[in-house]
């Protein structure tokens, strides 16, 4: 091993000579990767972590392997519980982790016992917690479930006895003469006329400023020591050791540990005793698992149930593990112990032999773990069955230190591995066919993954994991237990179930891809002619395989904390969930939709939405990124109010402004130029402009024309119209350029030249012409296909939609008002390729009025369709035409936003009209979403404080229109005032007072 080591420093002294040259990425990973290797072999603490479920027997382990027994090793279970310095017992019998370690160099010899304890608030609210359901249980009018539990766990309800001074006893009835159990804690309870009394009265009663100890130490590690430090475990476990708090974890420290690894003294061992898996619980809202399983220098021993292995709770633990990318390499890592009761002689088949009892059941164990459906065929966990009484502890530590031996084995293969890579570059570090193949290689790459697009982000609710949590978890009151802690509740961590899903969702989004790229290069190592980049085939697997781990791993614990931040201190949302216990049935349910209404508020979380696969996976950057909405710039010049405006908006954009400041003018001219491409010039300026007369700017020449126009990319497209004196109408010419060149003009008369032809066209723009004609010209199809995308709504006819409903037979799309969406919702019910807009409309109103919109239905009375919504819980329908304006309006909305196509432009003139503030807020957070799954350009004109609210912190997507002469508008927000002043308000009190989209504002 040291000569392995050697070696590597002159092989990375000669990597780093090539840092700066054409195989810098390959010299830079793989010096990077060695250096890990290194530091990993060199490091020599490992942990042995025990995992199992609760009452399992892993301390009883643990005692065995580290000899932490006092006296000679017990015979049967009574000694075992008697002389293991670990309390053991049936299970929550202490009330955290231990740890186990031998003592380091700094430290003196003997035994130490040191504990990570509560802070006093942290202790004050379990007790409080603990307090008032107690006070609430014992009252006459509270029923209890036989299905519930208690909110505070059975262990830490003894340790806060204990504390209080109310801890149970044993004493002889008096007229029996048999024990009966005396609990003070009862009695107490009914002295109190208040649970927030009682609470004080415990929170006295503990004297949690004198709990302040954190060390206990004796010098010696003889058997009277050893009994001291039992006692003192179990006086914290209890809660009776006066000057111990409640402990986060224990650590145990001895000076003589009996036990050491084999091939190497140097190598220091730590024993970790964690906290019980619930059987009824969810293994991944556990916030201590994963820290446990991705410590690469530990081996996880997962404890299971000898008669019927692996258990329901250690296949779910493994199920959880193969879900997730990051966690996957842990299996690398892991030994199964079957932990056998004396009950391997009575396996059928065993005839009374215990070590053929113990190998017919490791045998039927693995055949479990074999077709349990893990996603990944090198997945191999090595199994061994001990029983603490009768099994020899060598057995057990051969074990331990196999599975140590297997892990630090495999990282020399892969140090080696990469020397050998190293070589490889050094030798052909010159070799000019290096570069074509290496080429020719991620050309084959990147066709590979083109068959793999990834244009979405994992998670569309990052909420999604909390939810399935709280549906998984059997007790309703495990619920409410961790409502009162604000989510994170040991037993249910809804935080760490939020991370759970994340890392599982996006371990399925990058699986396919990332096991094809790698299954493909496995394949190329095998063919001769790439002998002289095998080190490049290597790198590249190696990059995907950690890229997959590093994109899971920023993703999940982005999200994570982005809803940790908001969520953890929000008090009223946990209020509201804990106000709902004691209501009846359907708790979970309740609490589930309280989280879902608090998400659809929160317009700043974005986490979920992006992730940093371009950054990690190498070829990604050109082939597989999210689809960008339509970039464009609108261009009015000399149009009524708006003498210049020039828009470049982005995805989400909120446009305001004081009246006749051009907001509405603005957004219809996007529909002039559509109409204008779609019909002719004629119909647009008599649709939309009201017609010809009074075109031109309010105080500008009469004889400017009106200029309207779109730029997209490096193509930019005019109109112009001239007015001509003594009519009504316009001369009209156009022009289309693409990198500065002409493609295309149109001239007064309607003369269209396009590539040496001359085409006439009476009213028809040049532009329509040439596509009806089939012209290739990319950019002119493109622009083509901007303005047939582009939809501007305004004014919608609710009076209309009420009373007449809609024309059966008009369900192509949405009309600029509204009137014929229902005949549109009722297509999209019918269309399975369109059903997901229905859903979303009906998820958004559920929303919104979740009291009033469950689902929907249509009714068809000859050519006119109406519809009807059905309540939650009512079986009878309650007719459209009686609900409220604000139903019928958000409605509308909905239906105008998910009719638009991929990449299309969305527009809508103050959609606030009739609305509820909640009701907007849902609206703008079911918009977003919409927008960036279908790469919409929304454009809102609004009056609306709550709209600008919801853009907090995002002032470039507000856009402010002035009526200032020789000034171009609209203009982002963040340009016109300073973002650091603005970040110290609200932007809709802003607006309300006039400081921004008023006559008033300054520029």
């Amino acid at each position: 091993m040291n000569d392995l080591i050697k070696e590597t420093k002159s092989v990375i002294q000669k990597l780093e000579s090539l840092h700066h040259s054409d195989l810098q990425e390959t010299s830079k990973a793989l010096t990077a990767t060695i250096q890990e290797k290194i530091d990993y072999l060199n490091e020599k603490n490992h942990r042995f972590i025990f995992i199992g479920p609760v009452g399992i027997g892993k301390s009883s382990l643990i005692g065995i392997a580290t000899g932490l027994l006092v006296g000679e090793p017990p015979k049967d279970r009574r000694q075992l519980k008697e002389l293991s310095v670990l309390t053991t017992g049936s299970g929550r019998t202490t009330v955290c982790e231990i740890r186990i370690r031998a003592t380091r160099d700094t430290e003196p010899s003997g035994l130490i016992l040191n504990i990570e304890p509560f802070s006093m608030e942290e202790m004050e609210k379990e007790i409080r917690i603990h307090a008032e359901e107690s006070w609430r249980r014992r009252q006459p009018a509270t029923t209890r479930s036989n299905e519930e539990q208690a909110v505070t766990p059975q262990e830490i309800q003894r340790l806060i006895l204990g504390m209080t001074g109310y801890t149970e006893y044993q004493k002889p009835d008096a007229e029996t003469g048999k024990k009966r159990t005396v609990r003070p804690f009862d009695d107490a309870v009914t002295r109190f006329n208040s649970a927030e009394t009682f609470a004080d009265h415990l929170v006295e009663c503990a004297k949690l400023p004198d709990r302040n100890q954190k060390q206990w130490s004796w010098k010696q590690t003889d058997d009277e020591s050893r009994k001291e430090l039992k006692k003192q475990i179990e006086a914290i476990n209890n809660g009776t050791e006066a000057t111990a708090m409640l402990p986060h974890h224990m650590e145990i420290v001895v000076s003589n540990l009996q036990f050491s690894m084999s091939g190497s003294n140097e190598l220091i061992p730590e024993f970790i005793d964690s906290r019980g898996l619930d059987v009824d619980g969810v293994v991944e809202t556990r916030d201590d698992l994963r820290s446990y399983l991705l410590d690469p220098r530990s081996v996880i021993v997962l404890c299971a149930s000898f008669n019927d292995a692996p258990g329901t709770a250690i296949r779910a633990l493994i199920q959880f593990m193969d879900n997730d990318g990051e966690l996957r390499q842990t299996f690398s890592r892991t030994l199964m112990i079957l932990v056998d009761q004396g009950n391997a002689d009575q396996v059928n088949g065993a005839n009374g032999d215990r070590e053929v009892g113990q190998q017919i059941k490791i045998d039927e164990c693995q055949c479990v773990l074999k077709n349990s459906g893990l996603n990944q065929s090198n997945h191999s966990i090595p199994i061994i069955a001990f029983d603490v009484l009768q099994d020899n502890r060598d057995q057990l530590s051969s074990s331990f230190n196999n599975r140590l031996e297997d892990v630090r084995l495999k990282v020399e293969q892969q140090l080696e591995q990469l020397l050998q890579d190293a070589k490889t570059v050094l030798e052909n570090a010159s070799n000019t066919l290096r570069p074509p193949l290496i080429q020719r290689i991620d050309a084959q790459l990147k066709e590979l993954l083109s068959h793999y697009p990834l244009s979405e982000a994992p998670l569309r609710d990052p909420l999604s994991g909390a939810y399935r949590a709280i549906e998984n978890t059997r007790y309703a009151s495990v619920v409410y237990a961790t409502c009162l802690r604000n989510g994170n509740y040991h037993r249910l961590n809804l935080y760490a179930a939020i991370h759970a899903e994340a890392a599982r969702k996006a371990t399925a989004w990058l699986d396919k891809p990332v096991r094809a790229v790698t299954q493909k290069l496995t394949k190329l190592e095998q063919t001769p002619e790439y002998h002289i980049i095998q080190d490049h085939l290597r790198l590249r697997k190696r990059q995907y395989e950690k890229g997959q781990i590093q994109v899971i791993q920023k993703y999940s614990y982005s999200i994570t904390n982005e809803i940790k931040n908001k969520l953890y201190e929000n008090n009223k949302i946990w209020n509201r969930c804990q106000s709902e216990w004691g209501r009846g049935d359907g708790f979970k349910e309740r609490v589930i939709n309280h989280l879902k209404s608090w998400f659809q508020l929160q317009t700043g979380l974005v986490a979920h939405e992006k992730t940093d696969i371009e950054d990690e996976i190498p070829l990604l950057v050109d082939l597989i990124r999210p689809a960008q909405t339509p970039r464009f710039t609108l261009h009015v010049n000399n149009l009524r109010i708006l003498r210049q405006a020039n828009w470049e908006p982005t995805s989400l954009n909120v446009l305001i402004g004081a009246n006749g400041s051009g907001k509405t003018t603005l957004l219809k001219t996007l529909e002039f130029l559509r109409i204008a491409y779609e019909r002719n010039l004629p119909e647009a300026v008599s649709r939309i402009l009201g017609g010809g007369g009074n075109l031109g700017s309010w105080g500008g020449a009469k004889d400017e024309p009106v200029e309207l126009g779109l730029d997209q990319d490096h193509a930019s497209w005019r109109i112009r119209l001239f007015p001509r004196s003594g009519t009504m109408d316009h001369q009209v010419d156009e022009q289309f350029l693409h990198r500065q060149a002409k493609i295309f003009t149109r001239d007064t008369l309607g003369k269209i030249y396009y590539d040496d032809q001359q085409i006439d066209s009476k009213t028809q723009l040049g532009l329509r012409i040439l596509m009806d004609r089939g012209v290739l010209e990319p950019a002119l199809r493109k622009m083509a296909l901007l303005l047939k995308s582009i939809r501007v709504h305004h004014d919608p006819d609710l009076w209309s939609l009420r009373r007449h409903g809609s024309n059966a037979t008009e369900d192509t799309f949405p009309d600029a008002r509204g009137t014929n969406v229902l005949a549109v919702l009722r297509r999209w019910s019918q269309d399975r390729s369109q059903n997901h807009r229905f859903r979303f409309v009906v998820e958004g109103l559920n929303a919104a009025f979740p009291n009033t919109v469950e689902a929907m239905d249509f009714v068809t009375a000859g050519n006119t369709l109406t519809a009807r919504f059905y309540r939650p819980g009512q079986e009878l329908p309650c007719l459209l035409a009686d609900e409220a304006n604000g139903v019928l309006q958000l409605l509308v909305l909905l239906c105008q936003i998910a009719n638009a196509e991929d990449g299309g432009v969305v527009a809508i003139d103050e959609p606030e009209n009739g609305l509820h503030p909640y009701a907007i807020r849902i609206f703008l957070r079911q918009t977003d979403q919409w927008a960036k799954r279908h790469n919409l350009t929304v454009l809102l004109s609004t009056h609306s404080p709550v709209v600008l609210d919801a853009l907090n912190g995002s002032p470039e997507q507000v856009f402010v229109m002035k009526s200032e002469p020789d000034k171009s508008f609209p203009i982002p927000l963040n340009q016109l005032k300073n973002t650091e002043w603005l970040a110290q308000f609200k932007l809709g009190e802003l607006y309300q007072q006039g400081e921004i989209g008023s006559n008033e504002d300054d520029a």
